[in-house]
């Protein structure tokens, strides 16, 4: 059996596993796996075996789903018990990453090695130490009193799933440090965080301040602590983000200026070769190189998966052997998934492996002329962004146009010259530090001069697409057409895999009938944001919060959930008041749609250009929307501006976070009509949704918009009892993620999705 047959083979079984809801016991995992080598070691022995490359492809498959199971297991029972979340830990355990400096805090994981209070619980956790005088240092040892809970984000389309991710970094619970006296430094120890700080803060201070400087480092030892919003962005807007990291171009392009080096030294020194072979001492330099620049890197998945990929090739050109590039990219591929079987989790692992897959199918004989060899990569790379289109929408909802010309100008400069220079930089530091700043100095004006010709091709129109995710079988579908559409010359009918990618990247649109609504409150934590749908408009109720440490819930959720919505045009945002867990992620919302009409209860509180909350109604695609404030005066909640939303068969009521002072006067102005959903005000505190609105309103469904285990205590028990007594069903999204209402003509209002029950992964708490 072939290298790539057997590395298909293992992947499909750990897909079973990741594509599952729960995740099978562990006797069930061990036998299949226990089966699984057999039938490999009985295969190996055997060679009369009638349609042997089948049983084989079945025993890998089971061996990978059993790798992958065991490992999930192993991930899950490693998590913090439910039964000691909240509580306080004195333990005793190192810095395990490097310290990343937030508005008001530190973060960083931290490895516990001796819990002190009876070992209860052990394990890598990430934790946030507010009004930290300075950053631990990498590999620095510590006595901290911790409170932990298990990892838990926010379900939401579009947005990123945190538990997910907190199985593929390993980690185990998350909490913050407590102060006190307990907390005390224990000295420090060496590891390769330590290194790679110390090589970064060089870098920097020997750059003094400039503005390159941070690209230098992420590109010098992977650190992108420096890196803010606005630069993750440029590099998604023109398709460039593995530019800023070291991907596994830089590390392959570090192995080949190894090689080349060492051929370079026993060209000049010809009696070198009486006793190494200039093929040894290529390959031998090409792993020297590579090995620890993948170790400072933080050995990320592609800079791995590029490193073992050099192994391969370098110990077979050791052996004057040649291994087809498809062979080693599918080695690289099986070890990656037997050492870490849960790295099919990050989007990197599939970009990282489609791409280069991509490049091997394509690549064709070397080209003589430097024009034929620019029409060739202009060629692969237009068939690059084509194929990988499926993935990024699948896994970031947009698509970058511009990419192809971007990385055909830009990458080979930064791997050819920009690395270079920053890995002769980086070596020269600690031995000739003279030449070491002219060096740095020299490839942080290249980076200057990238970033302003990507700033150039972002301002592109049209140069980024916003896509909506199709679901499961629309990207299936669009891999399988951008497969066909690259395979060799020769391949019949090759113009019909675009068919599908077209159906990727236009959608149907999931629009309702005219006369219905169709109504999502995202799950963003401790706040609100609610998007309203009818036929052809789109109106979203607060734009969710932003905490004090500057993390917005508008970016990180918002947003990409309004683009897998498929909504491309927002017609009004109306912001209930200015309250940051309300209005928190307004400038992301008119960032990304800033063509929409705003509405705000407080429009002193919120951005420049809100227009003031005052009675209005008006009518879109047959749904009839009313909008008036709660109270002209009175606290902040009580002024918020409310929203009813009223179709044939249902309505639909948003009271900001109004409290009962003008719930009375608010259920005057609502009336009797048709059932109703509620989203509960004041993210269900006691303050609100008080007996007797609930008397006038009658609501058939209550929603509350409430973080889990947050410090209020929200919903208040209070109101879920006074919600039961009226045979109200309850939804909330800190246990229920975001929630789908419909309202259609002729059918009473239902609760449509429930997106963490509804889309189920065994990851999910």
């Amino acid at each position: 059996m072939s290298w790539p047959v057997a590395a298909l083979a293992m992947s499909s079984g750990n897909l079973v596993v990741q594509a599952s809801p729960r995740l099978p016991s562990m006797p069930v995992a061990m036998v299949i796996g226990v089966v699984g080598a057999l039938l490999c070691i009985w295969l190996t022995w055997v060679q009369a075996v009638p349609r042997k490359w089948i049983v084989a492809v079945v025993a890998l498959a089971m061996l990978g789903y059993a790798v992958t199971a065991v490992a999930g297991i192993r991930a899950m029972s490693a998590r913090l018990p439910v039964e000691l979340e909240g509580r306080d830990f004195l333990v005793e355990g190192r810095v395990a990453s490097l310290a990343v400096r937030n508005h008001d805090s530190v973060g960083f994981v931290f490895e516990i090695e001796r819990n002190l209070d009876a070992n209860i619980f052990e394990g890598r956790v990430r934790v946030a130490w507010f009004g930290a005088v300075r950053a631990p240092p990498a590999c620095s040892r510590w006595q901290l009193l911790l409170r932990l809970k298990r990892p838990r984000g926010l379900a939401n389309p579009g947005g990123q799933d945190a538990e997910r991710m907190a199985v593929v970094r390993g980690i185990d619970a998350v909490g913050y440090v407590r102060d006190g006296p307990l907390n005390r430094n224990l000295g420090t120890m060496q590891c390769i965080d330590g290194v790679r700080e110390t090589i970064g803060d060089t870098v920097a201070e020997r750059l003094g301040g400039r503005r390159a400087a941070r690209l230098v480092l992420a590109l010098a030892v992977g650190d992108t602590r420096s890196l803010d919003e606005a630069d993750w962005h440029l590099a998604r807007v023109t398709g460039t983000a593995h530019l800023v990291a070291i991907s596994g171009l830089h590390t392959g392009m570090a192995a080949l200026l190894a090689a080349w080096l060492a051929g370079l030294a026993w060209r000049a020194w010809p009696s070198l070769g009486l006793r190494v072979p200039r093929q040894v001492a290529q390959a031998v330099g090409a792993v020297v190189l590579v090995l620890p620049y993948c170790m400072l890197a933080g050995a990320g998945l592609p800079a791995v998966r590029s490193t073992i990929m050099v192994c391969i090739v370098a110990f077979a050109h050791a052996r004057r052997r040649h291994v087809a590039p498809s062979h080693v990219l599918a080695m690289a591929l099986v070890a990656v998934l037997m050492v870490d079987p849960m790295a099919p989790l990050a989007a990197g692992f599939w970009l990282s492996f489609a791409g280069v897959a991509l490049l091997v199918g394509m690549l064709g004989p070397a080209q003589r002329s430097v024009c034929a060899w620019f029409v060739q990569l202009l060629r692969m790379q237009l068939l690059m962004t084509l194929a990988l289109m499926p993935l990024s929408v699948a896994f970031f909802g947009q698509w970058s146009l511009v990419g192809m010309l971007a990385n055909v100008l830009v990458a080979p400069f930064v791997s050819i010259v920009v690395v270079p220079l920053i890995l002769a930089g980086a070596l020269l530091l600690h031995g000739v530090g003279t030449v070491a700043t002219p060096v740095l100095q020299l490839a942080a004006a290249g980076m200057d001069a990238t970033w302003w010709l990507l700033q150039a091709f972002a301002r592109i129109p049209h140069g980024q697409w916003s896509l909506a995710g199709g679901g499961p079988a629309l990207v299936v579908s669009g891999i399988a057409g951008a497969l066909w559409f690259c395979a060799p010359r020769g391949w019949p009918r090759r113009w019909l895999g675009l068919l599908p990618l077209a159906a990727v990247a236009w959608p149907p649109a999931d629009r309702p009938s005219t006369g219905a609504v169709l109504a999502s409150v995202w799950d963003v934590g401790q706040g609100l944001s609610v998007l309203v749908q009818t036929h052809s408009h789109a109106m979203l109720v607060d734009a969710g919060p932003r905490s004090r440490s500057g993390y917005d819930l508008g970016a990180a959720v918002v947003v990409p959930a309004l683009r897998m919505s498929g909504v491309h045009t927002l017609d009004m945002l109306v912001l209930s008041h200015g309250d940051i867990d309300h209005a928190g992620g307004e400038a992301s919302v008119v960032m990304a749609y800033p063509a929409v009409r705003r509405i705000s209860g407080e429009p002193r509180r919120t951005a420049p250009g809100a227009n003031p909350c005052v009675e209005s109604s008006w009518t879109w695609d047959g749904v009839r929307f009313d909008v008036w404030p709660a109270s002209g005066s009175g606290p902040a909640n009580d002024r918020s501006c409310v929203v009813l939303v009223t179709t044939d068969a249902g309505r639909l009521f948003l009271p900001g976070d109004a409290g009962k002072a003008v719930e009375g006067a608010l259920a005057n102005k609502v009336g009797a009509g048709p059932p109703t959903v509620l989203v509960a005000g004041h993210h269900g505190s006691a303050s609100a949704t008080s007996e007797a609105f609930l008397r006038a309103l009658e609501p058939t469904h209550a929603i509350v918009s409430a973080g889990w285990r947050n410090r209020f205590g929200h919903p208040h028990r209070d109101v879920i009892g006074r919600l039961q007594r009226h045979a109200v069903d309850i939804s909330n999204t800190a246990s229920d993620g975001a929630i789908g209402i419909h309202l259609l003509a002729g059918q009473p209002p239902v609760v449509q999705t429930r997106w963490r029950r509804d889309i189920r992964r065994w990851w999910q708490e």
